[in-house]
């Protein structure tokens, strides 16, 4: 009876081992992830400040953004300057769509 009794006590203490070190992989998995997300959004930051600078520093680029801004159409530019603007604008896109992505993920 007593190494029955010390069976059961030792297959308590299994279970209960068990669970223990299935919440402690629970908690570093949300811990993980939490770290993971905070990482990606300072990363999109990081990328969206680079990418600003480099607007605000390229003078041809913003030139063409005041002719938009004032109503210039594809026409009023040259083939290398509608070049540039498509460009830009595509990378534009290809960020913004970069970011959708990593937050959803």
């Amino acid at each position: 009876m007593a190494s029955e009794s010390n069976r059961n006590w030792f297959e308590w203490i299994g279970a209960i081992s068990v669970v223990a070190s299935l919440i402690f992989v629970g908690l570093e998995v949300r811990q993980n992830t939490a770290a993971v997300r905070g990482a990606t959004y300072q990363s999109i930051a990081d990328s969206s400040q680079e990418q600003v600078q480099w607007w605000a520093s390229n003078e041809e680029l913003l030139q063409h953004e005041v002719r938009i801004d004032e109503g210039a159409l594809p026409g009023d530019f040259t083939p290398v300057e509608n070049l540039v603007i498509q460009s830009t604008f595509v990378m534009t896109i290809r960020r913004i769509e970069n970011i959708y992505v990593q937050v959803r993920e």
